[in-house]
């Protein structure tokens, strides 16, 4: 519940009768809204379904109803943390009795002003949309090193499609080895299943990682006992490729990774196998934090775009693309190919929108069109041209000769009707006193995740 009017993002002004407090005073609740929030670590959450009641002293947050919503509450040396899974949704300080929620609103609306200024601002977001929604800090190391044509801060400002797609994460410890060469650990987990299948049906994928370089592939498959033969033919390319052998190789206990032909394959390789704990999924950290960073990157790309959850194994492809050519934290800022190959990637303007319309050329009769729309959705391994969806024949399309609409994107990230700015005021206390679930309803604060797009216990 929420005392202040100018902290809601949308709100329904009604008479919703009266809510009794914890000494039984009755507050008269006089709308429900949403208020968005920056929390500690500049993640923004949203806070849906919040009472409007002006009478109160304080804002408050039931424990009791984010227990029912799933939420794990956990209050220790004098600091509250709501986690669901591996993400830490609030953080708090204990302040007498109370724990007071760190964090600032997200208030008011913008207009979207026709200046140079914003000119930069829309390339920028143009690159940040292209790079599967990357952030500022990974944005303003590729503008330094000058690979982003027409972009020259890198600063983007708020999206709302990060806000919906992206979440704070439980930190995952630091790992022990230490790599000197490519292919000396590989990291590997398999993420699903979705409950919607790709537009070829897959329902899960796998990824490797290089520990070196943190450069990522991934593969999209319809069952988990497909690890094996795809780690093969994985194995047999990058070997071959690089004239180096994988030494050691890291995964969780599934079954999948655990069956005797994979342990016979590694021990008449020379592999060394590494697994983790049982329920410790945190040692697995470099390909866990990695199947997050793209499921994140699908959820984003498939918001901006528009586009269903049939798409997630196309928007997971082209995630990994962008990935690998991203400054790594890992890598003191270069990207995985940069560390992989020694060199800068080069192949930045061929990079476009996920989603975005674009138009390939056809050849039919002399009065006929010379191209169909459709919608891009990549690249294909091994063929020079891109990937795209044609919606009126609802087929995979490959085409060198492709004119994009990116514009487009940028018009609908304009219209947004409820675009909103980062208050810059004074950092905002939200009292979260542990009360009665029946004594006070309130908000959800929604992850705004697509739920189809978790994994499901397998």
């Amino acid at each position: 519940m929420c005392l202040h009017r100018d902290w809601f993002a949308t709100l329904q002004e009604f008479d919703g009768g009266v809510v009794l407090m914890g000494n039984n005073n009755p507050c008269r609740t006089k709308g429900v809204g949403k208020i968005w929030l920056k929390m500690h670590n500049g993640s923004i959450k949203v806070l849906e379904e919040v009472r409007y009641v002006p009478d109160l002293k304080k804002n408050l947050i039931s424990l009791g109803v984010l227990d029912s919503k799933g939420y794990r509450i956990i209050m220790e040396g004098g600091v509250l943390k709501v986690v669901r899974g591996a993400f830490v949704a609030m953080k708090g300080t204990r302040k007498g009795n109370l724990y007071a929620l760190d964090g600032c609103t997200v208030t008011g609306r913008a207009a979207v002003s026709h200046s140079p200024d914003n000119e930069e601002t829309d390339t920028s977001k143009l690159w940040h949309m292209r790079l599967g929604h990357a952030g500022e800090k990974a944005l303003q190391g590729l503008v330094k090193q000058g690979v982003l044509k027409g972009a020259k801060t890198g600063k983007v400002g708020f999206c709302e499609h990060c806000v919906l797609g992206k979440q704070s994460r439980v930190k995952f410890g630091t790992a022990v080895h230490r790599t000197q060469g490519i292919l000396d650990y590989v990291h590997t987990d398999v993420w699903g299943p979705t409950k919607v299948a790709s537009l070829g049906g897959k329902h899960w994928f796998v990824t490797f990682i290089d520990d070196f370089s943190r450069r990522v592939w991934v593969y999209t498959m319809l069952h988990k006992h497909e690890v094996l033969d795809i780690f093969l033919n994985w194995k047999k390319m990058i070997e071959t490729q690089t004239g180096r052998k994988i030494r050691r190789l890291r995964s969780d206990n599934g079954g999948e990774y655990k069956s005797d032909p994979f342990f016979d394959i590694c021990r008449d390789e020379g592999i060394v196998r590494h697994f983790t704990v049982s329920g410790t999924p945190q040692q697995n950290g470099v390909a866990e934090r990695m199947n997050r960073t793209l499921v994140e990157k699908v959820r984003c790309m498939l918001s901006n775009a528009g586009l269903g959850k049939a798409f997630w194994a196309e928007a997971v492809n082209y995630a990994c693309h962008l990935v690998n050519r991203l400054p790594a934290a890992a890598n003191d800022g270069k990207t995985p190919l940069e560390v992989w190959s020694g060199s800068l990637p080069t192949d930045y303007d061929q990079l476009h929108v996920f989603g975005c319309p674009a138009y390939f050329h056809v050849t039919e009769t002399k009065l006929d069109p010379r191209a169909k729309k459709a919608i891009f959705l990549g690249f294909s391994t091994g063929v020079k041209g891109y990937r795209l969806w044609c919606p009126d024949t609802k087929k995979i399309v490959l085409s060198r000769d492709v004119t994009f609409n990116e514009a487009e994107m940028l018009k609908q990230k304009t219209a947004q009707k409820e675009n909103v700015r980062l208050s810059t005021t004074q950092q905002v206390e939200l009292e979260v006193p542990i009360v009665p679930m029946k004594a006070i309803q309130t908000a959800d604060i929604s992850e705004k995740v697509d739920a189809d797009l978790e994994e499901e216990d397998a």
